[in-house]
């Protein structure tokens, strides 16, 4: 696997980590869930047809708490509307670049899921990557 790639798969899951991610299931299959909305999305499809994967990825991944956390002590200089503002940036940024390029990236990879640990509110999703 190259630098590069293993450096996107550790971006990725710095951001699970940040953000809460809310666990629909078990974490294992809230991951897998994740991780096959992301490879199903289409760059070439229309809004419509990549709704779905939209709406898992942004269902699981809480897109205002991560936007406050991106933002850090700034967040709370701006109004409402800036924050809404913000928010609205972070997910279109998401939808005409991450979701593209997410699934570009994860579509040809094999995940196996080795185990879980969960502590609390948070959990450690084991995987390997081939």
């Amino acid at each position: 696997m190259k630098l590069r790639s293993l450096i996107r798969i550790v971006s990725m899951a710095f951001v699970l980590g940040m953000a809460q991610v809310t666990w629909a299931e078990t974490p294992t299959n809230t991951i897998k869930n994740l991780l096959d909305a992301v490879r199903s999305y289409n760059k070439t499809a229309s809004v419509a047809a990549n709704a779905n994967a939209q709406k898992v990825v942004e269902g699981t991944l809480p897109i205002q708490d991560l936007s406050k956390q991106v933002l850090g002590p700034q967040w709370e200089k701006l109004n409402v509307n800036e924050q809404k503002g913000f928010v609205q940036l972070l997910q279109d940024l998401l939808h005409k670049v991450a979701y593209p390029k997410s699934a570009e990236f994860f579509g040809d990879l094999g995940i196996e899921f080795v185990g879980e640990n969960i502590m609390g509110a948070d959990a450690i999703v084991e995987t390997t990557v081939s």
